[in-house]
């Protein structure tokens, strides 16, 4: 159960924290790319769909920003150590996001590239 300190709302998307690895290559039996899907959200028409941070720096101040009302201590801890393990990498990128809960396109495609490994989540407004 979650338990939200601050102003609730029903709102229409739903926040993340994550990690997206950079350059994956190509697969080598069919040659397909997978999307660069930080610049995919970017593009997106809808309005609900938004990086609200990108970088190590910029998340980390995000996460400070605004976590009164949306996380514990404990998680804002936690997220705070995991956030610091990607300072430094060369290989993945944070950001923090929107996603509409009624982009059934966008949310398909985020789901497929997490459960592909290609996206990690380390914070889900949801959960």
């Amino acid at each position: 159960m979650k338990i939200r300190n601050g102003f609730v709302s029903n709102s229409s998307s739903s926040s993340y924290i994550i990690v997206v690895k950079k350059n994956n290559p190509p697969c080598s039996h069919c040659g397909r790319k997978d999307p660069d899907f930080l610049k995919l959200l970017g593009e997106s028409c809808s309005s609900d769909n938004r990086i609200k941070a990108g970088g190590y720096e910029a998340v980390l101040e995000h996460i400070r920003n605004e976590r009164q009302g949306w996380m514990t201590e404990k998680q804002y801890k936690t997220l705070e150590k995991e956030v610091q393990f990607y300072k430094d990498s060369e290989d993945e990128i944070l950001a923090s996001i929107e996603i509409s809960n009624h982009d059934e396109e966008t949310k398909r495609l985020f789901t497929n590239m997490v459960d592909s490994n290609i996206i990690k989540i380390l914070y889900d407004s949801e959960s």
